[in-house]
C-alpha cells in the first residue's frame, strides 16, 4: 500500500503564458472547486507527471495511486505499467482533438482488490494535461449504494453488477472486477434494467451517480 506524501504539488495549474498572475488564483479555485465536486477521487496530471491538483478523497489515498514529491506513481510495477498506458491512451486522443476515456482496473496489493481509474483530456489546462479518477469498487460507499440499490427491488447480486456497471466499466470490465464471467454480469444487467425500468446503461449511470451524492451525503 502506497503512504501519500503530499497531494497537491506546487505546479501552477495554468501555463503562465496562457493566463495572467491575477487570474491564476481563480483558475486555482474553480479547479479545486471542480475536483471537490466529484464523487471520485481525482486529480489531474501534467505531461511530467507531475499532480496540479486533486480533491479531498485522493488525499485521503487511493490505495494503489498516489502522489509522491508531487507526481502520480502507481503501486507495484503492474499497476505502473497499467498508469502508463492510461496516460498515454488519454494523451494521444487529446493529441489528435478527441476526447475519449482510457480505462483501466489496477488491483491492490495483498486483498487483490479491483480499484477502477480512468483518465481522460483535460481542457483548459496546460497542455497534455489528463483528468485521472479512482474508483474503488470496494470501498465503504459502496456497501452503502449497494443497499440504497436493494431498497429498489435488486437482489444482493443484482445491486452489485449494477453498483459496477454504474460506476462506468462495460460488462466485460465489471465481470473482470467482480471475478465472474462476461455473460453471467449481462444477464443480470437484464434482469436490473427490467426491474429498474430503464433500458441503457446510461441510464443506470445517471441512477448510480444520484444515489453516490445522496449516500456521500
Amino acid at each position: 500500500m502506497l503512504t501519500l506524501v503530499a497531494s497537491r504539488s506546487a505546479h501552477p495549474v495554468v501555463d503562465a503564458g496562457r493566463a495572467a498572475p491575477d487570474n491564476r488564483a481563480a483558475v486555482d479555485r474553480c479547479l479545486a472547486a471542480l475536483l471537490d465536486a466529484m464523487p471520485a477521487a481525482a486529480c489531474v496530471v501534467a505531461a511530467d507527471e507531475g499532480v496540479l491538483a486533486a480533491n479531498e478523497r485522493f488525499a485521503d489515498g487511493p490505495d494503489v495511486l498516489a502522489a509522491l514529491g508531487g507526481r502520480l506513481v502507481a503501486d507495484g510495477a503492474d499497476n505502473a505499467a497499467q498508469l502508463r498506458r492510461l496516460l498515454l491512451e488519454a494523451r494521444a486522443s487529446a493529441s489528435v482533438g478527441g476526447r475519449a476515456i482510457a480505462k483501466a482496473v489496477l488491483r491492490v496489493r495483498g486483498d487483490d482488490r479491483p480499484v477502477f481509474v480512468t483518465a481522460r483530456p483535460f481542457a483548459g489546462g496546460p497542455a497534455r494535461a489528463v483528468l485521472v479518477m479512482v474508483e474503488d469498487l470496494a470501498r465503504p460507499a459502496r456497501a452503502d449504494l449497494s443497499a440504497s440499490l436493494r431498497l429498489l427491488g435488486l437482489t444482493r447480486s443484482e445491486a452489485r453488477v449494477a453498483a459496477t456497471v454504474g460506476a462506468g466499466l462495460s460488462p466485460r470490465e465489471a465481470a473482470e472486477a467482480i471475478g465472474c464471467a462476461e455473460q453471467s454480469v449481462r444477464s443480470v444487467l437484464k434482469a436490473v434494467f427490467a426491474k429498474l425500468g430503464i433500458h441503457k446503461q446510461a441510464e443506470l449511470n445517471r441512477i448510480v451517480t444520484r444515489l453516490e451524492a445522496m449516500t456521500a451525503g
